[in-house]
């Protein structure tokens, strides 16, 4: 075949066919298979020759490092020697003792000395790498590598380092120079002692220190002042604006919140569960939160130090064009990517919450109480700063942190009374964080009042820097700045300011408006789920002395929110005085109406709070438990008043029945804790609650016949059923029996100014219904008929006598509904006699109703 290749395609086919012959030969590719081991064998030593040299090169580098690290060490103790050997030169031309310093010695007195010395210096260096050794193989052995370099390069620690070597390398030296000098001065001799002692002392100081770093916390100690200068950075005007600044701002914050994280992580561990520590470092966050805070509204509100957080967008409120695209292409709307203002807050909250888990794990509850306290004035100072969101992450950290106390009680068996009064104390601290954070809120809606907003604007427009004077909120500052970049291109582009000021005044009012608006809103949901949630989460668990504290405290802060409306609405009416009237403005917000929301939430409370008191049973109280039994029996006897005359039939049904119910509990209970009482006094206090649960139903007659509805019907089927049950109606009579008997009793005694300030608030009712007393004139006899205030003679009756609070409520239930159910011949209570001669003479004029 090749031949026939070669007579038919010429010189270019025979080579063809030659080359064809070769590559059918067993020698070829024998040959070739040697030229591809010998191809190889050159190229490993190649490579081999290649990474010799790689790693010389890198050696050298190494060494170099090493070396250029080494020469201010050895740069700075050959400098050393040459003063100390120039002072001696000197000192020999001084007279008197100096002089004495210029003397020289021989080889053989100092040699000695200076080789202990040196010895002395090397074995101090070696036992403290030693040290830090021991402690970083035991304490920081699966560390992350940032906690192991900070221990490693804590700052007491290089400058120790740095003194002993720079001891070691001039005592070296010396004896170089003694071994070509021959003689030393004595000035070059006490440095080196001194150097030498200063390498003991430290070394006695540092030693202690070391041992510390077996405590995690101790690492923290510096952290503080890296945050702070990271801070002074991005709030000193003349650095604060610029771009790199802002970014190794950033960087170095960040850096000390990681740390800061990994702490904790050492921290809650088990081993290194010493509650001083954690409770060092969490003061250290705290601080550094509360010099945050304050500082916050200094820093730009444009730039890196901020970061970066993704947006998501509101697809049910998306605009068209971002829609339907999406919609038509089937992709999704990318987040926009907006500065988080709360990435320093989260990173604190999150180290925060990791120790007091930790804490209340290792059965510290109480250092958990103390830190929520410690935290209480810094959830305060946000919301005072209108920093809402800032303080609801902390209020929200220290909440779950006590909830989880409280949920843990039961894991300390034994722990006794003071495990449960620590645990109710972090129940009560569970809702007071938010109580912080309102009146912080309050607080800073009131200064309004007393800020001039218009010099806090003009002076923000026309100075950069963010104003300190005046507190501005984030969006108010942010609105600002717009306000001033534009007033700048206006500037420039007009030659002079056109927009007028009140137009400034206007916009920055209503953007303050709605940041108040905002922040109220904002709070309100934070607060509203909370408080419910929580205490019901107890009344499931179980832990309804628990859940009763959070309710007490819930209704307080339930209080001020209604008291304090009206500090909201008047920061409002302060900030409409800045509204420009013309401009029509409809988007300016409005205050908002809190009414039916504390209403709502303070009714829900109380039903939490009745369905609590009958597991608050205690067969006589302590001094040393919170009497929580008597206190919830007591809010919710006032609470029921209140419901009773405010009309709201729900709640006031739902608490009558609650407070029936327990009387004869707390009467029990009564007679457990005055065992050892007078007779008389004895008798007053345990009679008070049934005296009270008459009262109680006399006003919820009176309020019915008020407003022609209220809870009279089932007050009055709660008392057919008991009266039915009792011995041939013994109930009544024993009423009775009791209010005689309590007719010289002083109304200052027992429950008698409590009755005293019902009847007040009774009065207020009346006065702000219109309803007033007629005039008595001339009463031509004590028969002759009374005008009437009410349609209702009843109503008229206390209408009459609210002035000298003559009638009680127990006088109207007795007169009125238990008179039926006594003996024809039954004695009635003196006060009571005189009520129904009252009624008669009213019902006298006609149409008697009641």
């Amino acid at each position: 075949m090749g031949d026939l290749m070669s007579r038919r395609g010429g010189p270019a086919a025979a080579r063809t066919a030659a080359r064809l012959r070769e590559l059918g030969t067993l020698r070829y590719w024998t040959k070739r298979q040697q030229r591809s081991r010998r191809e190889l064998q050159r190229s490993v030593r190649g490579q081999r020759l290649r990474g010799w040299l790689e790693d010389q090169q890198r050696d050298l580098g190494i060494a170099a490092t090493l070396a250029k690290r080494s020469v201010w060490p050895a740069m700075s103790a050959a400098l050393l020697v040459v003063v100390c050997e120039v002072l001696a030169w000197v000192a020999a031309y001084l007279p008197g003792p100096l002089g004495e310093l210029s003397r020289r010695f021989e080889p053989n007195s100092y040699q000695t000395l200076i080789g202990a010395s040196v010895t002395a210096t090397a074995t101090f260096l070696a036992l403290f790498f030693t040290t830090v050794g021991v402690v970083a193989s035991t304490t920081y052995r699966s560390v992350p590598a940032e906690i192991r370099t900070l221990f490693i390069e804590e700052r007491s620690s290089v400058i120790y380092v740095r003194g002993v070597v720079r001891a070691l390398v001039f005592g070296v030296l010396l004896l170089l120079v003694g071994a070509f000098v021959r003689e030393l001065s004595m000035v070059s001799i006490v440095v080196l002692g001194m150097l030498s002692l200063n390498a003991v002392l430290r070394l006695m100081l540092l030693g202690n220190k070391l041992f510390n770093f077996f405590d995690p916390s101790t690492l923290s100690q510096a952290l503080p002042a890296r945050f702070d200068r990271a801070l002074r950075r991005v709030t000193t005007p003349a650095t604060a604006s610029d771009k790199a600044n802002q970014v190794i701002a950033h960087h170095e914050a960040s850096q000390v919140l990681r740390l800061y994280r990994q702490i904790t992580v050492l921290l809650s561990q088990e081993q290194a569960s010493e509650p001083s520590a954690s409770r060092r470092v969490a003061n250290q966050l705290l601080n550094i939160s509360a010099r945050y805070a304050n500082a916050k509204g200094s820093i730009p509100t444009t730039g890196d130090w901020w970061g970066v957080t993704p947006s998501h967008p509101n697809w049910l409120t998306l605009d068209h064009h971002r829609l339907s695209m999406a919609l038509a292409t089937s992709t999704g709307v990318t987040p926009a990517l907006e500065p988080d203002p709360l990435w320093v807050e989260r990173g604190i909250t999150d180290a925060l919450n990791r120790l007091l888990t930790s804490l209340i794990r290792d059965g510290h509850d109480a250092t958990a109480v103390e830190l929520a306290d410690r935290g209480s004035p810094l959830v305060k100072l946000l919301g005072s700063r209108l920093q809402i969101e800032e303080a609801l992450l902390f209020a929200k950290t220290f909440t779950e942190a006590m909830v989880y106390a409280v949920d843990d009680d039961k894991k300390q068996p034994g722990g006794g009374q003071q495990v449960q009064l620590n645990t109710l104390a972090a129940a009560e601290r569970s809702i007071s964080s938010m109580t912080d954070l309102w009146l912080g809120y309050v607080h800073a809606v009131r200064t309004l009042a007393e800020d001039d907003l218009a010099s806090a604007f003009d002076s923000a427009v026309a100075d950069p820097a963010p104003p300190s004077e005046v507190l501005l909120p984030r969006p108010v500052v942010v609105q600002l700045a717009k306000i001033a970049a534009s007033l700048e291109r206006e500037r420039e582009a007009e030659g002079q300011l056109i927009t007028p000021t009140w137009w400034i005044h206007h916009l920055c009012a209503r953007e303050f408006a709605r940041a108040v608006l905002s922040s109220y809103h904002t709070l309100i949901r934070g607060i509203e789920p909370q408080l419910t949630s929580l205490i019901q989460h107890q009344i499931d668990e179980g832990r309804f002395a628990h859940a009763a504290v959070m309710v007490i405290s819930a209704r307080e802060l339930v209080s001020k929110m209604r008291s304090h409306h009206a500090s909201i609405d008047s920061a409002f009416t302060r900030l409409s005085r800045l509204r420009h009237a013309e401009t029509a403005d409809e988007s300016w917000p409005e205050a908002p109406d809190g009414t039916a929301f504390t209403q709502q939430l303070d009714e829900d409370l109380l039903r939490q709070l009745a369905a609590c008191i009958p597991h608050l049973h205690e067969p006589s109280h302590s001094s040393d438990q919170p009497d929580l039994f008597g206190q919830t029996y007591r809010i919710l006897v006032d609470s029921t008043f209140d419901a009773i005359l405010a009309g709201r039939e729900d709640v006031a049904q739902q608490l009558f029945r609650v407070v029936f119910v327990e009387t004869d509990a707390v009467r029990e209970r009564l007679r457990a804790d005055l065992n050892d009482a007078s007779g008389g006094m004895k008798f007053i206090w345990i009679v008070e609650p049934l005296v009270t649960l008459v009262e109680l139903s006399g006003y919820a007659l009176l309020m019915q016949e008020l407003d022609g509805a209220g809870i009279w019907e089932d007050v009055r089927e709660i008392w057919n059923a008991s009266i039915a049950a009792s011995a041939t109606g013994a109930l009544a009579q024993n009423i009775v029996d009791i209010m005689i008997g309590l007719e010289s009793t002083p109304s200052a005694i027992a429950g008698g100014l409590a009755r005293t300030s019902r009847q007040q608030r009774l009065g207020h009712l009346f006065a702000e219904r219109g309803i007033a007393a007629p005039e008595r004139g001339l009463i031509r006899s004590r028969r002759a008929p009374i005008p009437r205030a009410h349609a209702s003679a009843i109503v008229t009756a206390f209408a009459r006598e609210r002035v000298s609070l003559s009638w009680d409520a127990t006088d109207l239930f007795i007169a009125e509904y238990l008179r039926g159910h006594l003996d024809a011949d039954a004695t009635l209570p003196r006060n009571t006699t005189m009520f129904l001669d009252q009624l008669e003479r009213i019902r006298g004029e006609g149409n008697p109703r009641g």
